[in-house]
């Protein structure tokens, strides 16, 4: 990436190299999480919607064939629809689960049973990166480096000497703190069930460049 330097021998802080520096890498995602309401045709509250409710149990039952345990399944709210009469007794609900996909081979397969299943709709995926501690100290390191190295350079042509470093900032790139959030796009959703296209309204993007910018303030000696 290229950097930035700016020399400053003039103002407040006098005998000052500035350099920007950039480090960023492709990171693959490692897991995704699936947020989707599902249509019922009758209000049970609890987690025992999980397989009282018709469409819902059904639902499981199919994502467990595809490769998905039980337990990356939960419920997440209950929204009553309106209907006449008593209403835990006919009231139809909106249930939102949340499916966490661990293993990414399994995703097509998943996604095919959500959106091949009329009563369901796919709200959003979100794509996990797993813990990136190493990488962010990682990060730090190339990008101080690079930044050494520069000022090194810039110094030399200057006619001067890298004496301390009067300050370091530290601006990360991409790094979402829950991952990263595609919403799905309903007519790709309607589409697909009608199996006129295998897309889902969002990029199946399985990396994304993270990284770091930093910028050194070096501290430098009079020119020669």
């Amino acid at each position: 990436m290229p950097m930035t330097v700016a020399y400053n021998q003039s103002g407040l802080h006098p005998d000052q190299l500035t350099i920007w520096e950039t480090f960023v890498e492709n990171v693959a995602a490692t897991a995704a999480t699936l947020s989707l309401t599902v249509k019922g045709s009758s209000f049970i509250t609890g987690d025992t919607a999980l397989k009282k409710a018709k469409e819902v149990a059904t639902l499981i039952e199919a994502l467990k064939q595809s490769g998905l345990p039980e337990e990356k399944i939960s419920l997440e709210s209950i929204r009553l629809q309106a209907a006449s009469g008593p209403v835990l007794k006919s009231s139809a609900a909106a249930y939102t689960l949340r499916l966490d996909c661990n293993d990414l081979e399994k995703l097509t397969d998943i996604l095919a049973v959500v959106t091949g299943a009329k009563n369901v709709t796919l709200d959003s995926l979100d794509w996990r990166y797993g813990d990136i501690c190493e990488r962010k100290t990682k990060w730090i390191a190339r990008a101080l480096d690079q930044a050494n190295t520069r000022a090194r350079e810039a110094a030399d042509v200057l006619g001067v000497k890298i004496e301390g470093v009067y300050d370091c900032e530290f601006d990360y790139i991409n790094l979402h703190e829950y991952g990263r959030r595609i919403d799905a796009h309903p007519a790709a959703m309607e589409m697909m069930r009608s199996r006129q296209s295998f897309s889902i309204g969002m990029p199946m993007q399985q990396s994304e460049e993270k990284g770091i910018r930093v910028k050194v303030v070096y501290r430098i000696s009079n020119p020669q």
